[in-house]
């Protein structure tokens, strides 16, 4: 094992073409960030059959996805400076190995508590090993060499994200040696031994030899703050939006001002900040994490609601939910290997270039949505999402790029750990505001469906005649509450509880009429929550056209 040293202030110098050992180094850098992203997309299909077997209510399972994000983006900062300062190959290796444990804790749950607690470790491990990735790619490859592997690290995470949903499905269906559902976080053993394995013989070990020390106090202001912006955000969609989030928020915007200050002021002192400021007075490094924020807004509430819409709108399997999703991976593969070879030639117009692409796909789903209805299969959608696949992978790479290429290697780890957080942030802001809206339109279509049922609801009561007349009013109210609740429902695993409270009220119809009313009307009910989604959709989606050309007006502030 070697120990690659610097003199103080400068940074790692890479020959002029990187060796295979560095080149495999990198690769396996790239395979623990998929078994990572895969990890984090492949929970959501499998919440359902959690939630059955675990006997959780629905604020747990909540938790089990916003424990791991939690942990993750507050800790990203943090994990990549003690990169810097003890060692990035020594702080991958711990971050692989926290995270195959975890998995392996996350598949012997069996309380919801368990899993929450098994979760948070798994982002907590992720927060370490993954800012070490940049910043291998960073320090160990020449200038030449970046553009390919920051191309890969995008396919990469794209690929993740796509094949997260399909992989959960194909492993739940399969119910391989009747595990179910711990299969989705049993994969990533082999893979994680693997990774830790390779990672040991071939990786070397950079860190930087001036003496610094981790800001404990930067560290925890900056936590915290993250803390107080994204809690709301993850949990805004699922708990209404209270008061006290925004609160939250706001209170969240004087503890950044005083990291802030106590970062100049540790600088001035001793040399060693969490994060270097400076980095953002580079108009490169800035804009470049301004575009980072509204790429994976985009690209994270796309999914979200996208996903959505295909399984509890229009009752996809998870299986053909994935299977629709690989057009996406398809056009990023393209796009990702295209972008490497015009990005000498281009430069920023190819990021201009993308983000046409993205508004232009965006537009197109919208388009395809009015036009088809919910007659939506995997062919039909399959232009518009490889036309915003084509943008987001010619993005990617040179993004990446120009946001760290120019930055000193010593900041490497924690610069990349303030990409990656700046991501997150990104990534719940936007599912915040995209799933906001979605579910704004849902609830005003549901209610509008539910009452146009009214005349049908009441004319089905009556005909029961099991119903006393007194009470028929109240019974297609009752009836009424559930429909609605059953077209605007987000947990199709779930009967809504207007449903428990109509079958719960004998006063006003007999439970045995109140289910033969509705199975009447089960047809009628499902057009209805059908249409609802796709109109949402289609309204939801021009938050990505908009926020792709405002991304342009950001392209000025990178270099040509």
């Amino acid at each position: 094992m070697t120990t690659t040293t610097h003199p103080p202030g400068s940074g790692t110098s890479p020959p002029v073409a990187a060796g295979r050992r560095a080149l495999l180094a990198v690769g396996i850098t790239l395979l623990a960030t998929f078994m990572d992203l895969l990890d984090a997309t492949i929970v959501g299909v499998a919440i359902p059959r959690m939630q059955r077997d675990l006997f959780a209510g629905n604020s747990a399972m909540q938790w089990v996805v916003a424990a791991y994000v939690l942990a993750f983006a507050v800790l990203l900062v943090i994990g990549g400076r003690l990169g810097d300062i003890v060692g990035r190959k020594k702080m991958f290796l711990a971050g692989v190995a926290g995270f195959t444990v975890a998995s392996i804790a996350c598949a012997l749950a069996f309380t919801p508590a368990m899993l929450i607690g098994a979760r948070v470790l798994q982002g907590a491990s992720a927060a370490i090993m993954i800012p070490q990735v940049l910043s291998v790619i960073r320090v160990e490859l020449p200038e030449a060499q970046r553009g390919p592997a920051y191309a890969l690290y995008g396919i990469v995470t794209s690929l993740a994200t796509v094949l997260g949903p399909i992989t959960g499905g194909l492993l739940i269906e399969a119910d391989l040696f009747g595990l179910g559902w711990r299969m989705i976080f049993l994969i990533n053993v082999p893979t994680g031994l693997l990774a830790f394995a390779a990672a040991s013989v071939l990786l070397r070990d950079s860190r930087e030899r001036e003496s610094q020390r981790l800001d404990l106090i930067g560290a925890g202001l900056l936590a915290a703050a993250l803390m107080l912006l994204l809690y709301p955000l993850v949990q805004g969609h699922e708990t209404g939006w209270p008061v006290a989030g925004f609160v939250a928020m706001a209170c969240s915007l004087p503890l950044f001002a005083a990291f802030a200050r106590y970062e100049l002021a540790k600088a001035a002192r001793d040399g060693s900040p969490l994060v270097a400021l400076p980095l953002f007075r580079r108009p490169a490094f800035t804009g470049g994490l301004l575009l980072s924020f509204l790429l994976f807004s985009q690209v994270s509430s796309f999914f979200f609601v996208f996903v959505i819409h295909l399984q509890t709108g229009l009752g996809f399997s998870p299986l053909r939910t994935g299977v629709t999703l690989l057009w996406w991976s398809a056009g990023v593969i393209v796009a990702g290997g295209l972008a490497v070879r015009l990005a000498p030639r281009l430069g920023r117009r190819l990021l201009g270039a993308g983000l046409l692409l993205m508004a232009l796909g965006m537009a197109g789903m919208s388009l395809t949505l009015h036009l088809v209805g919910t007659g939506i299969t995997p062919w039909v959608v399959g232009p518009a999402m490889i036309l915003t696949a084509l943008g987001v992978g010619a993005i990617t790479p040179v993004l990446l790029d120009t946001v760290i290429a120019r930055v000193p290697a010593r900041d490497a780890g924690a610069a990349s750990g303030v990409i990656n957080t700046m991501m997150q942030v990104g990534a719940a802001a936007g599912v915040a505001i995209v799933g906001a809206l979605f579910f704004t339109v849902l609830s005003a279509q549901a209610a509008g469906r539910a009452d146009a049922l009214v005349p049908r609801l009441r004319a089905e009561v009556a005909a029961a005649e099991v119903v006393p007349a007194r009470t028929q009013a109240a019974a297609v109210i009752a009836l009424r509450d559930c429909v609605d609740e059953r077209v605007d429902t987000r947990n199709s695993f779930l009967p809504p509880p207007a449903c428990f409270a109509a079958m719960g009220r004998p006063e006003a119809i007999p439970p045995g009429t109140a289910v033969r009313v509705l199975e009447n009307l089960e047809q009628e009910i499902t057009a209805a929550r059908q249409e609802s989604f796709t109109l949402a959709l289609k309204v939801a989606v021009w938050y990505h056209v908009l926020a792709a050309l405002l991304g342009l007006a950001l392209i000025r502030l990178l270099p040509r």
